[in-house]
C-alpha cells in the first residue's frame, strides 16, 4: 500500500508512470533538442555580440549553463559507474 494520502480522483499508477516526463533531462531532450541539434537554437541561453564583435553568452532563464553542465556531469558520472559496475557498455544497459 502506498504511503501517500489518498486525493479523490488521484491516480498513483498514472502518476508513477508520467513522473520520469518531468525530469530536467527529459524536458531538455523532448522540448529543445531538437532545435538546439538541428537549428543552432537553444532559448535558455542569449549569444551577443560587443562593438569588437567579441561574443558573449547570458543566461535567461533559472535553467543555467551551469545547471546543464552539472546535469550532464551526473548522467555521466551515473552511467559510467553503472557501466562499470555490470560490466556493460551505455547501449548494453
Amino acid at each position: 500500500m502506498s504511503h501517500y494520502t489518498r486525493v479523490q480522483g488521484f491516480d498513483e499508477k498514472n502518476f508513477r508512470e508520467k513522473l520520469p516526463l518531468f525530469s530536467l533531462t527529459e524536458l531538455l531532450y523532448r522540448y529543445l533538442r531538437c532545435d538546439a541539434v538541428h537549428n543552432a537554437d537553444f532559448p535558455f541561453i542569449n549569444e551577443s555580440r560587443d562593438v569588437k564583435g567579441n561574443i558573449s553568452y547570458k543566461n535567461n532563464h533559472v535553467i543555467t549553463g551551469q545547471v546543464l553542465l552539472e546535469t550532464v556531469q551526473n548522467v555521466l558520472k551515473n552511467l559510467s559507474k553503472e557501466c562499470l559496475e555490470k560490466d556493460k557498455w551505455p547501449h548494453q544497459l
